[in-house]
């Protein structure tokens, strides 16, 4: 069953679509701005794109979703708990520059099908001790970062246990991490 929502909406409200293995969505308004937790959990034919007016994601809100490519909006502020986790179409996943990763519970865990992932701010994927950023992910999965970040990474010593070729380079564009990353 296909949904189309009112240009005016805003938000749409925790669980509101949960479970809803039939539902087929494709645009969301271009007002949005808040989707609560859950609410397109597990609805396997969501595939959207979001706009930038987008500020808010919630908890596990497309968890299990037919999401295949997700962009999300600068501004936006994404739940870290599981938002796009199990999401087994997700192919390509950039974050933006406000995007926290807090090291317990990671947005895109277990898509299995992840190949590529940009970080757009300074951003640890995994930790010894704590859960990863792409645990259940693909072991090949690449990392980009852009230029203006590269420095950023060069000084943190994690990203030095993974020998990435270039690393040492001042005249990188987009920084790619080709090794594995658990």
């Amino acid at each position: 069953q296909c949904v189309e929502f009112s240009d005016s909406l805003e938000s749409i409200p925790s669980n509101c679509f949960d479970g809803c293995t039939l539902l087929e969505l494709r645009k969301f308004p271009n007002k949005l701005k808040h989707i609560s937790g859950c609410a397109f959990r597990n609805c396997k034919n969501v595939n959207v794109r979001f706009h930038d007016s987008l500020e808010f994601i919630g908890d596990e809100a497309f968890k299990g979703s037919g999401i295949d490519s997700l962009i999300i909006p600068d501004k936006a502020t994404v739940g870290t708990n599981n938002a796009f986790a199990e999401c087994g179409n997700l192919i390509f996943a950039e974050f933006p520059t406000s995007f926290y990763y807090n090291h317990y519970y990671s947005p895109i865990r277990g898509c299995s099908n992840l190949r590529e992932l940009m970080l757009k701010s300074p951003t640890v994927v995994g930790s010894s001790g704590g859960f990863r950023m792409l645990d259940g992910c693909p072991i090949n999965v690449v990392v980009k970062v852009p230029d203006y970040l590269v420095n950023a990474y060069k000084l943190d010593e994690y990203w030095y246990n993974f020998k990435i070729e270039g690393f040492s380079t001042e005249l990188v564009k987009n920084w790619e991490i080709n090794q594995n990353l658990n």
